[in-house]
């Protein structure tokens, strides 16, 4: 349970990690803070490795 708790939480630190990077720079790109697509990548991502999870049978 340990392992997967952590495993959980590296995944979605990477995520975040990305996810700030990406709208931080599409900000620059628009000169302005606005809405887009960037801020759909943490979800994205966790629906990803659920399905995974789900495709190769791993304990819930």
């Amino acid at each position: 349970m340990k392992n997967k708790v952590l495993s959980w939480l590296s995944y979605v630190s990477i995520g975040i990690i990305i996810q700030c990077f990406v709208i931080v720079q599409m900000c620059n790109v628009r000169e302005a803070v606005e809405i887009g697509g960037e801020y759909l990548i943490l979800p994205a991502m966790i629906m990803v490795r659920v399905a995974l999870a789900d495709a190769f049978g791993e304990e819930k």
